[in-house]
């Protein structure tokens, strides 16, 4: 923000003054950051989230849905509902939740809790589920960019601001949080999530109980194999070995790797099975149970709405399911609202009814009785963490930026006023070898270019090593719907799955190899394992680096807090285009 905007920021967040020219001030002040956004080129960033560049850009109707014509009304209501939070955080509260930052080796998070205690406290929250070795490197840009947003605030309002990782610790899709893929200079890429079981807890179990403890050793001979670099930069390997300690809880060893990429950006991590958040939880979910799935409605209304002004709409709600899951010894049940009979049924992924409750204030009861076994979903998630916490602004990626337009009426019904969104960073890191290749491209897209020239003397097996570049993520992507289905969730049928893909990614490193031996005995064999190791890193599988890799493959030669540190000068985390960035 330019001065006027740290000096307008300064006097509405101190002095909590809104009158209808304070309105007008927060309208400039916001246009003013989405105006910074407008001239940035957006084209890598949003290239497949049309409704986060429109509301990024101010085209389209994308800030029409967000329930603002330019900033002011979101920005107004939610800084008007902070001048004082009228639930700051007791002390026992705080101390739980600096003994948990402590306990995944993040002191320095820790010390942020006590600030929760003051009313006049703000937070900039991000976050993210506990994915496997803090994967992906977004999860690290996400971050970052919270903690700088949070510093530039405290520093022109003179207000205590925390930035806060909401490590979304309930989830229960094991194929997405498992997804580890880590780049090396030697050995291209290594897929570790085939590697990794949830330790024995059940299917739909959440991702704190999944354990590593069986995992753990796999985990780290894949490691010294298939990113021999970084396995034997020892500040890496040590920060590996810390973070599979004894077997871990996914939650845990995610903290414990996240904290150490953080070190020189502290965040505060918290996690929503905290008594503290199961008690902050109540009254939103107790609103949510008495409406009977009047949320869905108003999910529904939202992406026919979207979708009629050519978005794509990200969430779709049955009529009869509330917006929480009930966790049954140890499994997250959806809760189904029935015509007759018994009215709400807790049921499993099977469909089984594993409890009934015949009214909605029997279920109330219920949750005040036990707070633990309840836990929020997608839609009440960010309704629950705005009521829980003083939340000035939410920093999400493109996807994110959309679904939360869609839930913004869930808000209003539910008495709670939302927060802004900010767009997270986006980058893309180059090695020196990367940006020679590239011949000094300053965007992803010159790798086509690099590949034409490559293949161009050979017709016949040119269009082969294209499609090859593209055939990792399309492979990915089929085995990930069907282990989405009911049937893969049988252990036995999940372990199938698990082998089937370990011989898909050997079958497809043998088709590499074959390849590169084509090339040598053309003489091209040099230049075709170049452009395979910078293709790998720069293109992963077709798509994007930051939603492919994990940031350790960029700690061959950098411990993860040295990484966190260079990223964190050489990021402009103010831009919200895509950045090449060259890393020696």
């Amino acid at each position: 923000m330019g001065k006027s905007c740290c000096s307008t920021w300064r006097s509405l967040l101190r002095d909590g003054s809104w009158t209808n020219g304070g309105v007008e001030i927060a309208d400039q002040v916001f246009c003013g950051l989405l105006k910074r956004m407008n001239s940035m080129n957006l084209k890598t960033l949003f290239a497949d989230a049309p409704f986060a560049r429109d509301f990024v850009t101010g085209s389209g109707r994308a800030r029409e849905m967000m329930g603002w014509p330019g900033g002011a009304e979101q920005l107004a209501g939610t800084v008007h509902s902070r001048p004082d939070f009228s639930q700051p955080w007791t002390p026992k509260e705080i101390a739980e939740l600096e003994a948990f930052n402590r306990v995944c080796g993040n002191g320095p998070g820790a010390a942020l809790a006590v600030k929760l205690g003051d009313s006049r406290t703000l937070a900039i929250v991000t976050g993210q589920q506990p994915n496997l070795l803090a994967s992906p490197f977004y999860v690290v840009l996400k971050a970052m960019t919270a903690w700088h947003l949070a510093a530039r605030l405290e520093a022109e309002t003179g207000r205590p601001v925390v930035p806060i990782f909401w490590v979304a610790s309930d989830d229960h899709d094991f194929e997405e949080l498992r997804a580890c893929r880590v780049w090396s200079p030697s050995s291209g890429i290594t897929a570790l999530g085939g590697l990794v079981s949830r330790g024995g807890a059940r299917p739909d179990s959440p991702a704190f109980e999944w354990h590593l403890k069986d995992s753990a050793t796999r985990l780290m001979e894949a490691m010294a194999q298939g990113a021999p670099e970084a396995w034997n930069h020892a500040p890496t390997r040590a920060a590996i070995e810390n973070a599979l300690e004894g077997g871990p809880d996914f939650e845990t060893s995610f903290c414990r790797l996240a904290a150490r990429f953080l070190a020189a950006t502290p965040m505060l991590f918290l996690v929503p099975r905290l008594t503290s958040m199961r008690h902050r939880q109540i009254d939103v979910l107790a609103r949510e149970i008495d409406l009977a799935g009047e949320t869905n409605r108003v999910v529904n209304e939202a992406a026919v709405l979207m979708e009629s002004r050519g978005y794509h709409a990200q969430l779709r709600r049955p009529s009869n399911a509330l917006n929480f899951f009930y966790i049954h010894e140890s499994v997250r049940c959806r809760v189904l609202v029935r015509p007759k009979g018994d009215r709400f049924e807790v049921v499993d992924s099977s469909g089984e009814v594993v409890l009934r409750f015949p009214d909605a204030e029997g279920l109330k009861a219920e949750l005040l009785r036990n707070p633990e076994r309840f836990s929020p979903n997608v839609v009440t998630r960010p309704v629950v963490q705005d009521a829980a916490l003083p939340v000035v602004a939410y920093v999400g990626g493109p996807g994110e930026i959309a679904y939360l337009a869609q839930t913004r009426g869930v808000h209003e019904l539910l008495g709670v006023v939302p927060s802004p969104v900010v767009p997270r960073a986006s980058a893309t890191l180059l090695t020196d070898e990367a940006d020679g290749l590239l011949g000094g491209g300053t965007e992803p897209q010159d790798l086509e270019a690099a590949l034409a020239r490559l293949t161009a003397s050979d017709a016949l097996l040119g269009p082969l090593v294209k499609q090859r570049m593209a055939l990792a993520a399309v492979v990915d992507e089929g085995l990930r719907a069907m282990e989405m289905t009911d049937a893969a969730q049988h252990p036995h049928i999940e372990s199938a799955f698990m082998k089937t893909r370990a011989g898909v990614e050997r079958s497809l490193a043998q088709l590499d190899r074959r390849l590169q031996r084509h090339f040598h005995s053309r003489g091209s064999g040099d230049e075709w394992a170049w452009f395979t190791r910078v293709a790998n890193l720069v293109r992963p599988g077709g798509g994007s680096q930051e939603r492919m890799l994990s940031p350790l493959s960029f700690c061959a030669t950098m411990s993860p807090e040295d990484f966190g540190a260079w990223l964190a000068i050489h990021i402009n985390w103010e831009s919200h285009t895509h950045q090449i960035v060259q890393i020696s």
